[in-house]
């Protein structure tokens, strides 16, 4: 099926807010706060001025292991949501609110009376769409297989089960129709069209298996499809399996596996009872995942003797499903030990009284024959079933359910997509470079686990794989490369965040890094760009620190390592991006680390302050040095008409901010001056923080007519 995206994407706006910064903080929860915070910075922004600004949360705060955490929240505009226009609110690990960052869109007058398309209509055409010549064929996958087309579909679905027609976003529940599934949920939503904004049926289409699914918005006054993309990723008992790849020994292993069979570090807050049982009974069906034979529609039975079931067999099909059951069952255990449980939006059929939504076991089907991408994986938000396929490569006639890079691929689509932008949000790796980092995440913890650095190896019988290079240190691309010809497709960009993520690894230990990587998907943005995963990683390390769970010089070492490979490929601290899509690319090749930066740093940014706009102008500077603060002074070089208008707030590498001057009615010109314990006393609250990482200075013009530049600052701090 061909991609279509017809919105106006300069009307997304990438938006970053620190904590603190002359906003009211509120008291309360996390989500009280998260929304108290978004809603003010809104509106200092510009957003809907003269109407109340609309943020909605998803209810479900996502915590990494350090404590650090963030609340996922998408902009609404007169109770219809806004397509991909999501923020999300960091939290420090001692729970202050570190920053938002996000994409929002600006609201002009948009009417929510415009919608004259109703649902049976727009269903309509999302099919009459799918039916076109070039819509029903697929390009050749990674494994250079290519499916028939799938079969002209219809009719078009003309009866509702359930809708709401009182509710602003009109929720809609049609019978399936032609499609899979048990019924086609569809909603209004709004989206950026030219320079207004137009209303449009948002609805995911489940092909017939084992295709996969279809995100369609319909225009909901003339039903033109204005988007388009495919939501399907290409890629107590024992049981005898292959542990990597089906040529090697079979192995029988007890389900669950021990714990300490797991590259992880110590994990924390587990349930007394797990590892929970992998088997409900006597056949390849559990808690967490069900698999079947595709051609028989059934599981794997198992051999009962006493309390225990043994699951082999003799025959080909039925050790492909033991096999897959195992990889995911395994899968499941080693990301729920990282931090992906219930409350994260896990697959289990059961939640056990643990947080999150039930009755969305992992459906594993294994097919004899091939498959769309030779294997898939579908998952809908938290509560509806996600969908692995698998099958087989013909030009090698070896089935990939018995290869452990490809399922750990696919599977791993699953934690990435209920992980980044909360299990609420199923469009949340649709952008350019996000959907490149879905696919490289997926790369390196196939790579990880299975201990390799090719995707597909033995599944292919190809010593390369399915990617251009192997994952070692001497992989050629990097961020600058993004969105030239080489690197414009997901599975193309995606090796370059594998590469990055695999250096890190080799650099520190695999369970520090898997760790810091899971951590990093619950504190990354919707949508995020590479460097937004680079910062979210940065966050985890530093929580790391602050709950104590890397000592100093760990932390040290770690920030050492991380920014050298980052450098390494282009993703140093001044490397910039227009957001996640592919345009302004500027990397970066310097690292932080090296040369040594003294106690004293300055740096000038000559930067205009912007008028009357509280994001203000940032500029950073990074400190290289070990210990902690025993106290910092900070010099200002500001050019501005009327002083008493500024702002300027002093943000440390774990977040910690300080509002160093408040505007008030000081009429004179220009800030030169220094911040200290002696005029500043609330700095004394950055003791004892650690000096290492970016510091931030923000300088803001929060009145209208005078205009002013931020020419330069000096950061002085004494080490304890």
């Amino acid at each position: 099926m061909r991609d279509l995206d017809r919105r106006n994407l300069e009307r997304y706006v990438t938006t970053t807010a620190p904590g603190a910064g002359g906003l009211i903080e509120v008291e309360g929860d996390f989500l009280s706060r998260a929304l108290s915070h978004l809603q003010q910075t809104g509106a200092a922004a510009g957003l809907n001025e003269g109407r109340p600004i609309e943020f909605v949360p998803d209810p479900r705060v996502q915590t990494a292991s350090s404590g650090a955490a963030s609340v996922h929240a998408q902009q609404y505009h007169q109770g219809i949501p806004m397509f991909q226009a999501d923020s999300t609110v960091l939290f420090a690990p001692g729970g202050a609110l570190e920053q938002s960052v996000g994409s929002t869109v600006e609201v002009g007058d948009a009417s929510a009376e415009l919608s004259t398309i109703e649902a049976i209509a727009a269903v309509a055409a999302g099919l009459d769409f799918l039916n076109l010549p070039e819509n029903r064929t697929e390009e050749p996958d990674p494994f250079g297989q290519t499916p028939e087309p799938f079969p002209v579909l219809g009719p078009a679905p003309d009866e509702v089960i359930v809708a709401f027609p009182d509710l602003p976003s009109r929720p809609t529940t049609l019978v399936p129709g032609p499609f899979a599934g048990r019924g086609i949920g569809l909603h209004l939503v709004w989206l950026p069209l030219g320079a207004v904004l137009r209303l449009g049926w948002l609805m995911e289409l489940q092909l017939p298996e084992p295709r996969g699914s279809v995100l369609l918005i319909v225009d909901a006054q003339d039903a033109s499809v204005l988007f388009a993309s495919a939501t399907t990723h290409g890629l107590l008992a024992s049981g005898t399996v292959f542990p990597l790849r089906g040529d090697g020994p079979r192995t029988e292993f007890p389900w669950p596996r021990p714990l300490t069979d797991y590259p992880v570090r110590s994990a924390t807050a587990l349930p007394a009872a797990f590892p929970d049982p992998w088997v409900a009974g006597e056949q390849t069906s559990g808690n967490a995942v069900t698999a079947v034979d595709a051609e028989t529609g059934t599981c794997v039975t198992g051999v009962r003797a006493g309390g225990s079931v043994t699951f082999d067999a003799p025959d080909e099909a039925r050790r492909r499903v033991i096999n897959a059951f195992y990889y995911c069952c395994y899968l499941h255990d080693l990301y729920y030990l990282l931090g992906f449980r219930e409350i994260d939006g896990n697959f289990q059929a059961d939640a056990l009284g643990r947080g999150g939504a039930a009755a969305d076991s992992a459906l594993v089907t294994v097919y004899p024959d091939i498959v769309s991408a030779t294997a898939n994986m579908t998952t809908p938000k938290d509560g509806s079933r996600p969908r692995l396929n698998v099958g087989l490569v013909t030009a090698s006639g070896r089935h990939t359910a018995l290869d452990a890079t490809v399922v750990y691929h696919e599977f791993t689509h699953g934690l990435t997509n209920r992980l980044i932008g909360g299990p609420a949000n199923s469009v949340s790796l649709l952008a350019p470079q996000s959907a490149g980092m879905g696919e490289g995440w997926s790369d390196y913890f196939a790579c990880s686990i299975a201990g390799t650095q090719v995707i597909a190896a033995w599944v292919t019988d190809k010593p390369s794989g399915i990617r251009r290079h192997p994952y070692d240190s001497s992989f050629p691309g990097t961020f600058a490369d993004v969105g030239t010809p080489t690197y414009r497709k997901a599975h193309q960009l995606g090796e370059i965040w594998c590469a990055t993520l695999l250096e890190f690894e080799r650099r520190v230990t695999a369970p520090l890094a898997l760790q810091v990587v899971v951590d990093s998907l619950k504190l990354a943005p919707a949508n995020p760009s590479f460097l937004d995963g680079r910062d979210a990683m940065l966050r985890a390390l530093d929580g790391m620190l602050a709950a104590g769970q890397l000592a100093p010089a760990a932390h040290r070492a770690a920030v050492d390592s991380f920014w050298t490979t980052f450098a390494r490929f282009g993703m140093g601290p001044a490397a910039t991006t227009q957001g996640p899509q592919l345009a302004g690319v500027v990397a970066d090749f310097a690292s932080p680390t090296a040369p040594v930066v003294d106690p004293t740093a300055t740096a000038r940014p000559g930067s205009a302050i912007p008028d009357k706009d509280a994001r203000g102008v940032t500029s950073r500077i990074t400190m290289a040095v070990d210990g902690r603060v025993e106290r910092v002074s900070i010099s200002v070089d500001i050019s501005h008409e009327f002083r008493g208008d500024l702002r300027v707030t002093l943000t440390s590498p774990l977040g910690v901010s300080v509002v160093l001057r408040t505007p008030d009615d000081d009429a004179r010109r220009d800030l030169v001056t220094t911040f200290d314990l002696a005029t500043t006393p609330a700095l004394a609250g950055l003791r004892g923080q650690p000096v290492r990482g970016v510091w931030t200075l923000n300088v803001a013009d929060l009145q209208r007519l005078s205009l002013g530049v931020f020419r330069a600052w000096t950061l002085t701090v004494k080490t304890q």
